[in-house]
């Protein structure tokens, strides 16, 4: 009886140390640096037909939110119409040293000139690569699954 008990008693340890260990409970702190309102200059989408514009902004509480204005620009004659402006919700949390996974949840749209504005969920997680430079006043970063495009810049707002 002393020989089953000692077995289990060797079982539930082994057990317990497995189950104990898991690299998902890692954690690592926030880069305070990040946290702020940031905003990039306008620039060409994609297909190089608009151009888009964005602000992001990060809080101590793991809430973040990105507004992109697209418009057309006429660069000879200095004019600029907005078309819409889209604002994603959701949470970001560090994941490494200079990594934060952002998981949006919702997206809102305005359409400039008809005063229209639609709501809708749009989730879609991202993982996204940063360097803060320039005194804090930079931020550059890359889309982890696009490493090679090219970085988005930002500058620090506040």
């Amino acid at each position: 009886m002393k020989k089953y008990l000692l077995l289990l008693l060797v079982a539930i340890t082994v057990a317990a140390t497995f189950t104990a260990c898991s690299k998902d409970n890692e954690s690592f702190s926030t880069d305070p640096n990040i946290i702020g309102t940031w905003s990039s200059k306008f620039r060409k989408t994609w297909d190089g037909k608009k151009w888009e514009q964005s602000d992001m902004k990060f809080d101590a509480n793991g809430i973040c939110e990105e507004t992109v204005t697209n418009a057309t620009i006429d660069l000879n004659n200095n004019n600029v119409w907005i078309n819409y402006t889209d604002t994603y919700r959701g949470k970001w949390k560090q994941v490494e040293p200079n990594k934060i996974a952002i998981k949006w949840e919702t997206k809102e749209r305005e359409i400039t000139g008809f005063g229209k504005t639609t709501k809708e969920k749009d989730e879609d997680n991202v993982v996204i690569i940063y360097n803060i430079s320039n005194n804090g006043k930079t931020l550059t970063f890359v889309l982890e699954d696009e490493p090679n495009d090219t970085p988005e810049v930002f500058t620090r707002k506040n």
